[in-house]
């Protein structure tokens, strides 16, 4: 189980701001994803929804979309290189926190 927060299903998760906020909004998604796939929380609509943006947007977010359903499949994903290195050290901070368990 991961214990490192939570994004509530019933709250919407934002991936259309700037700056610090969408790295939040991102952290919060990666948490969500995570919690889907290896804690007890179902990955929820605003979830979903924030999951079909991110793909939508151009590269690399397809590729992060990509890696949080992999997690949320209770899948451990590849980190994508394409990644900007915060998202990339945001990934690898799941990823060792579902191992430690």
């Amino acid at each position: 189980m991961v214990n490192t927060g939570k994004a509530s299903g019933t709250q919407p998760i934002n991936v259309c701001v700037t700056g610090q906020s969408k790295f939040t909004a991102l952290q919060a998604l990666t948490i969500a994803c995570a919690r889907a796939g290896f804690g007890d929380d179902p990955l929820g609509a605003a979830e979903e929804e924030a999951l079909a943006t991110l793909e939508g947007y151009p590269a690399p977010m397809p590729e992060f979309s990509t890696a949080l359903r992999q997690l949320a499949a209770r899948q451990i994903p590849s980190i994508p290189t394409t990644l900007p290195p915060e998202l990339q050290q945001l990934l690898a901070e799941i990823v060792e926190a579902i191992r430690k368990g």
